[in-house]
């Protein structure tokens, strides 16, 4: 557990396993600019990998990109966060279910639905387990009560919630990278090329959560019914549909510069810093 919260931290990129908790979770301070970090899952445990490949009931993986949570009730346990809006209705989102293996890749299963994917404790203290159907989770544990003890404890107090319940109904932004992901960006930072236009444009992507006029006008290029600047499900079933046609085995619904310049869309506007 992070004893305060620091200026940056040092990952390591390793592949999740479904049995460890090789994922980073973090909580970010915008008025001083400072991440803390705790260990923890966003994948589901090798139960729920198990499960769905035998009953194709339940398990699946959230995709990467930027979801909006709501506090409230996970399985009798008060202050956690709801992928739901404030009244509890469950957000749809397009999750990645294995199609006929123990494992993911590009070539699996997109599906859109409301997958109720909360963030919650690993309900264990060690880090050889976590609890999860879909779930992100933080190492620590949550009663019916409201006792909530380990770094789940700390992430959920640095998050706000100074109450065993929080403040139900209570919105709160959480964004989904890889480890590639966080490591392509630093490097920009090591190198000094985070001011860089160059640089920064061959990192662009466009996917679950995004906004704006980009979004609108990759909306229209999809043929969407009604574009509105909001990358929602909708948007991510029309992206992993056009991924298809180039190559049916591979599709992660995200639109890149890559892509951009294959089907010569000129998607991307103007340049991140002028």
């Amino acid at each position: 557990m992070m004893a305060a919260e620091r200026d940056e931290v040092t990952l390591k990129d390793v592949r999740p396993n479904h049995a460890d908790t090789r994922c980073t979770m973090g909580v970010w301070n915008r008025a001083n600019k400072k991440i803390a970090v705790f260990p923890g899952s966003t994948v589901p445990n090798a139960k729920a990998v198990i499960s769905w490949y035998r009953t194709h009931q339940s398990g699946n993986m959230l995709q990467t990109g930027l979801y909006r949570y709501s506090v409230g009730v996970h399985n009798g346990r008060p202050g956690c966060f709801l992928l739901c809006d404030p009244e509890r209705n469950g957000r749809f989102v397009v999750v990645r279910r294995s199609s006929n293996n123990l494992y993911y890749d590009l070539a699996d299963i997109y599906n859109n639905c409301a997958p109720f994917d909360d963030i919650h404790p690993t309900f264990g203290s060690s880090e050889h387990y976590f609890s999860s159907f879909g779930c992100q989770t933080i190492m620590g544990a949550a009663d019916t009560a409201g006792h909530h003890t380990g770094p789940w404890a700390k992430f959920r107090a640095l998050a706000g919630l100074a109450t065993p319940s929080g403040t139900p109904g209570a919105q709160y932004l959480y964004m989904l990278v890889t480890g590639r992901e966080a490591y392509l960006a630093a490097d920009l930072r090591r190198k000094n090329l985070a001011a860089d236009n160059a640089s920064l444009q061959v990192l662009r992507r466009l996917r679950f959560g995004s906004k704006g006029q980009e979004v609108m006008t990759l909306q229209q290029k999809l043929s969407a019914v009604r574009p509105d600047g909001d990358f929602g499900p909708g948007t991510s079933l029309l992206v992993h549909e056009q991924q298809r046609k180039a190559n049916p085995n591979a599709s992660d619904g995200i639109y890149s510069p890559q892509m951009d310049s294959d089907l010569g869309w000129s998607v991307f506007g103007a340049p991140l810093i002028s």
